[in-house]
């Protein structure tokens, strides 16, 4: 018995083993240069990711930096072949020119037996092909300038509670982690401006609305359920995870149910975004020309081939789905971006009295803190502050899967149905023939002259083209406006735990920084 049992693992063994290893060395032997994989884990960047020793955010780092003469190398995730495109040129055609043949992101299977797993599987993010196109067509409009105008006033209004909050902290001295009260600040304002519902975390940091926002991602269990649904599906569906905690998701799908029950019955619109995804869903039309006339958002173009409105009686799913993802998408990433920004402020007390003179300059001639926001996005160097601290710690990598082969011009290469392409943006946004000095922190990285001298292609922030970061604008305000008010109110200083330089900790499934986000304020006279 236990010898047919030896043999049975043996078999299996063998088996996974060939499994894994039969595309091994294929590409090499075609003069496409190869990442070296080995036996379970394939290329060591995957290895390194899957023992928890690197974030999935720098995943792809590693192949770009190992590679500096090369276009494309093909790297495995244990047996699966995946490309790492290292050209602008070959980056622009996966992301925007030959879309049609990128047009989803990397698949996540998970369970749908729940309701909250239900809203995560419709999630802009997440749905593919001819569904996402209709809903990235619907969904654009909600961005425009007219409706962040209508916004602005709120934002405001809260930054006036967020300067209030911080009085406390100027006065005592105390050091304290920025990403937690930019998480306050960024709750209130996307819970106000998306939903209308008054969150008061700048008021009562331990409310529930709080916690179960922190509890979304799960921090160690929560890195360990996202890597085990993006690597090991089959795993995955057997323990019916969710890509969120499930908890808090269902807090967030009530809430946001309860807040379309209660519009539909008072008839009272706010005009906020929960509005707007509904009257975009029950509209299902689709959006026929750029929201903004700029480069990004020409590039972001896409037109569905098969449009189909959703119907009626599934638009309250989805708008649940997509005003939940916008939710979660835009506190997390939003406050972590204002609270590295803070840190590098801190660390650059030069940049620090520049921005303050060009805030002080323009609440001077407007009469109040309260900037309109035309009036916020005529600020230069806040704009260049922001876009450098980005391309420090940039909160995504532009990954899409091939949905129909694909040959790269005058390449070797031949990207198949199904095969993950990934253009990796921190790598790039740290290469010193696109910035000189890359680890040196320098906002006239994006001056005008400075950006005249490289391709508009390699700051990737944001992504770029159609898959682009759909909310990009409404991030960047809320960041404005608190950086506005923090600056024009309060001196940021080094304390004894602020840290230099900037790694995504591997065990941060929501890609917060080893070391934290340590400072200290005073009050400005």
């Amino acid at each position: 018995m236990l010898l047919y049992l030896l043999l049975s693992i043996v078999c299996l063994l063998a088996w996974l083993y060939q499994s894994i290893t039969k595309k091994y060395g294929t590409y090499q032997a075609q003069g496409i240069a190869e990442y070296q994989p080995s036996f379970p884990f394939g290329s060591p960047n995957q290895k390194k990711l899957m023992l928890g020793q690197v974030n999935f955010l720098n995943m792809a780092d590693e192949v770009y930096e190992s590679f500096p003469n090369e276009k494309l190398v093909v790297h495995f995730q244990m047996g699966k072949p995946q490309v790492v495109v290292r050209d602008l040129e070959l980056a622009k055609l996966v992301l925007i020119k030959d879309f049609d043949h990128f047009t989803d992101r990397r698949t996540v299977q998970m369970s749908v037996e729940t309701e909250a797993q239900k809203v995560m599987s419709l999630m802009l993010t997440i749905i593919k092909g001819e569904q996402w196109k209709a809903m990235r067509n619907m969904i654009s409009p909600i961005f425009t300038s007219g409706k962040l105008k209508a916004m602005t006033p709120v934002i405001n209004k809260i930054g006036d509670d967020f300067v209030k909050h911080l009085e406390p902290l100027a006065r005592s001295g105390e050091e304290f982690q920025a990403k937690d009260v930019m998480t306050n600040y960024t709750t209130d304002v996307i819970a106000n401006c998306a939903f209308g519902i008054e969150a008061n975390a700048l008021k009562d940091p331990n409310s529930l609305f709080k916690r179960m926002i922190l509890g979304l991602t799960g921090g160690v269990k929560g890195m360990c359920r996202v890597l085990t649904i993006l690597f090991l599906p089959p795993v995955a569906r057997l323990l019916k995870l969710s890509l969120l905690n499930e908890e808090s998701t269902d807090y967030f799908v009530k809430v946001l149910k309860k807040t379309m029950k209660d519009r539909r019955e008072s008839k009272v619109k706010r005009n906020d975004l929960m509005d707007m995804i509904i009257e975009a869903l029950q509209d299902s039309k689709t959006n026929e020309g750029p929201t903004e006339d700029d480069q990004f958002e020409r590039d972001a173009q896409v037109k569905p081939n098969n449009f189909q409105s959703i119907p009626q009686e599934d638009i309250e799913m989805y708008a649940i789905a997509n005003a939940f993802v916008m939710f979660f998408a835009g506190f997390e990433t939003s406050s972590t971006i204002m609270a590295i920004c803070s840190v590098m402020l801190a660390n650059h007390p030069d940049v620090q009295e520049r921005l303050l003179t060009e805030i002080q300059d323009i609440i001077e001639e407007h009469g109040s803190q309260h900037l309109p926001y035309d009036v916020v996005q005529t600020l230069p160097y806040l704009d260049m502050v922001i876009n450098e601290t980005l391309r420090h710690y940039p909160l995504a990598v532009a990954e899409r899967e091939c949905v129909k082969d694909y040959t790269f011009p005058g390449e070797k290469l031949t990207v198949t149905q199904g095969m993950l392409v990934q253009v990796p943006s921190p790598a790039i946004m740290m290469d010193s023939q696109y910035f000189p000095n890359p680890k040196t922190f320098n906002p006239e990285n994006f001056s005008e002259a400075s950006k005249a001298t490289r391709s508009p292609y390699a700051f990737l922030a944001f992504g770029q083209g159609p898959r682009n970061c759909v909310g990009m604008r409404f991030a960047l305000l809320q960041v404005k406006i608190a950086m506005i008010r923090t600056v024009a109110n309060y001196q940021i200083h080094r304390c004894s735990k602020t840290i230099d330089s900037f790694r995504v900790s591997p065990s941060s499934a929501s890609s917060q920084p080893i070391g934290g986000t340590y400072i200290t304020v005073s009050k400005r006279s």
